[in-house]
């Protein structure tokens, strides 16, 4: 059993790479800006209105939501994708300046859509080994030394990449800023480079 979150680890962490926050053609900054925005928007709306705008986008036939479809595109300030066929979902926002997460989260209201929205929609195109493989302690690892959403989610998703560096540098706050800067680099061309950060690794993972 898990007793660690790996979308919310602590120590500043986050992730939502199940929800395509990495699958844009666009600089770390521009994203970060992006999901900045759409958090202003999302709130300017009530949550019953947001519930009810996100049910009309079900699909009545096979139950998957098609969230694109629930508010014009132009309002979200949509960025071309790096897969066609990844995730990019539109409720990805910055809950506070440096934690990423839904804009449907329940702090909002007495409905919660996120599992529902999960089994129906994203898990049909992402599967988390990074939760299936990691221990609880190689995960607060990664959120140790990154503290962000941006690496943390691509180091947790490069299994072996963590398992090595935690081995050669096992105290994250140790780590000289050249070496992490290195690591950075390497993460950030994984992100053309893996299409399995973006899209389907399994149906039955």
């Amino acid at each position: 059993m898990r007793n660690i979150n790996t979308c919310r680890p602590g120590f500043g962490a986050s992730c939502a790479l199940c929800c395509g926050s990495h699958n844009y053609k666009t600089s770390k900054e521009e994203l970060h800006m992006l999901f900045k925005n759409r958090r202003e928007i999302f709130h300017r709306f009530s949550n019953t209105y947001l519930m009810k705008r996100i049910m009309n986008c079900r699909d009545n036939l096979t139950g998957s939501y098609y969230p694109h479809r629930a508010f014009d595109e132009v309002m979200l300030h949509p960025k071309e994708k790096l897969y066609d066929d990844g995730m990019q979902c539109p409720f990805v926002i910055l809950m506070d300046d440096n934690t990423i997460g839904c804009a449907i989260y329940p702090h909002r209201g007495d409905s919660d859509m996120r599992f529902d929205c999960f089994q129906n929609y994203t898990c049909k195109y992402f599967s988390c080994i990074s939760h299936e493989l990691l221990s609880d302690d190689e995960i607060l690892y990664a959120a140790r030394l990154f503290r962000d959403w941006y690496y943390y989610s691509l180091f947790i998703h490069s299994i072996d990449l963590l398992k090595t560096f935690k081995c050669s540098h096992p105290i994250p706050e140790a780590v000289d800023n050249l070496t992490l800067e290195l690591l950075k680099q390497k993460l950030e061309s994984s992100l053309i480079a893996e299409k399995n950060l973006h899209c389907i690794h399994g149906y039955f993972a």
